[in-house]
């Protein structure tokens, strides 16, 4: 996966379509489910969702957001504290799920604050993923050396109800 998405050109991430260096710098590129090209990434993620969706929240979920690669490649890249809920043509985001492709950086701790609780670390190590509902407040420290890259995708479904 990382080859893949390392073959696309990054630009420089926004927040809700703003560029913000205070709340996230990071180099970003977008993947939306294209059959032959992108499918295999997406069949990837589909087992790992349905089976955590199922033993945890049993959402209602219909189909995938688009799938952004993300890299922190410079010192201070990071992304302050928000979450990934959002409204989207085709539905509400339920589900992220982030995954690890890279672990040669320092820094770039991805934590998450569960239950309005204090923010846990999760230790992640390359290939490891972490699935979580998008309306989890989560954030991923300042990397100071070298270049965390990740892959996270959003799966969505009607409203809550």
């Amino acid at each position: 996966i990382s080859k893949y998405m390392q073959l696309f050109e990054t630009k420089d991430a926004g927040v809700q379509n703003q560029n913000n260096n205070e709340r996230r710098k990071s180099k970003v590129c977008f993947h939306t489910y294209k059959k032959d090209a992108t499918d295999w990434i997406f069949h990837k993620l589909n087992t790992s969702i349905d089976l955590n969706n199922k033993k945890l929240w049993n959402f209602d979920l219909e189909r995938y957001s688009s799938i952004q690669y993300t890299e922190y490649n410079n010192a201070n890249s990071h992304y302050d504290w928000h979450i990934d809920l959002l409204d989207e043509p085709d539905g509400v985001r339920k589900l992220t799920i982030s995954i690890l492709l890279d672990d040669d950086f320092i820094g770039g701790d991805f934590k998450c604050d569960f239950l309005c609780r204090e923010s846990s670390v999760i230790p992640l190590k390359k290939g490891d993923a972490i699935i979580f509902p998008s309306f989890v407040p989560h954030k991923v420290d300042k990397v100071t050396s070298g270049c965390r890259k990740s892959l996270v995708a959003w799966v969505l479904g009607p409203d809550f109800k």
